[in-house]
Parts: C-alpha cells; sequence; structure tokens
C-alpha cells in the first residue's frame, strides 16, 4: 500500500481527522474496528491541542535520539508537530522510503533540530501503523497477540 506522507503531514499540520478517516478508509477493516481506534487515538490527541486553542500545529523535522537498544528506530527521521500557543508537540517517528511511509511510531526519544520551548509533550498510545493498515500473515498476528496479552499480565 501506499500512502503519501505530505498527505498525512496536512491532516496533522491542520488536526484534520477527517482528511486521516478519508486517507485510512481505503484500507477497510480488518480486524475488530482497528483502524476505528487508531483514528480515535489521533482524535484525541487533536482534542488536546484544538482545546489549548490550536488551529494548526507547526511541523519540525527531528529523529529518535534513543540508541538501537533502548529502541529499535534509534536514528530514524521524524517531525515534531508542535502547538506555538500552548506550547504543546507530539513526536512522531515515520519509517518510510521515498514518499511512502510504511509506519508512523510515536517516540519519546525525540529530538528535533530546531530548539523548542516546550511545556507538554503530548503522549499518544498507537499501535504501529503497518500493523494496523498492513497485512500480517496469521503466525505473526498470533504472536503479537501473545505479546500484548503477557504484557498485561505484568
Amino acid at each position: 500500500m501506499h500512502i503519501n506522507k505530505q498527505k498525512i503531514f496536512h491532516a496533522f499540520e491542520n488536526l484534520n481527522s477527517h482528511l486521516l478517516r478519508d486517507i485510512f478508509e481505503k484500507f477497510g477493516e480488518e480486524e475488530e474496528g482497528a483502524h476505528q481506534k487508531y483514528i480515535q487515538e489521533i482524535e484525541r490527541v487533536f482534542q488536546i491541542f484544538k482545546e489549548a486553542g490550536e488551529t494548526k500545529l507547526l511541523r519540525y523535522r527531528g529523529y529518535c535520539s534513543a540508541d538501537l537498544s533502548q529502541c529499535s528506530y534509534g536514528g530514524y527521521d521524524g517531525y515534531s508537530f508542535y502547538g506555538k500557543k500552548a506550547k504543546k508537540q507530539l513526536n512522531l517517528v515515520f519509517s518510510q522510503e521515498g514518499d511512502r511511509v510504511d509506519d508512523i511510531i510515536p517516540c519519546k526519544h525525540f529530538v528535533t533540530y530546531y530548539k523548542l520551548e516546550v511545556k507538554e509533550v503530548i503522549k499518544i498510545n498507537l499501535s504501529h501503523f503497518r500493523d494496523v493498515f498492513y497485512e500480517i500473515n496469521p503466525l505473526e498476528r498470533k504472536v503479537q497477540k501473545c505479546a500484548e496479552a503477557c504484557k498485561e499480565l505484568t
């Protein structure tokens, strides 16, 4: 599947969950409303920005500063979506090839190339984009569910 990153950037910059729904609609429902849960979490974050008076977010390039022993996305490029009024930011790493986005990952080790005054980093709870919107073989899906169940027990 090909998802154009510029469309995703536009949706985040404009806090436009309708555009995200349109982008993701072509994937259809995979499993028990996984797409809906993903988009609802993004809408929750957009609402935090809107309640703080933001109508647009600024996009700043950066990267995951974690080393590979901490995070498998250490060194990956990403973007901070920043609300100038409330000084809140959302940090996402993008696994991409060219203009195609393969995965969107929240990042707690994110560093922007531009120094921002940040009062709050917005936390977002997302399944990996790839896991929600791309086909995963049945065995891999079972392994993921098992790992999630074990995580809940600990």
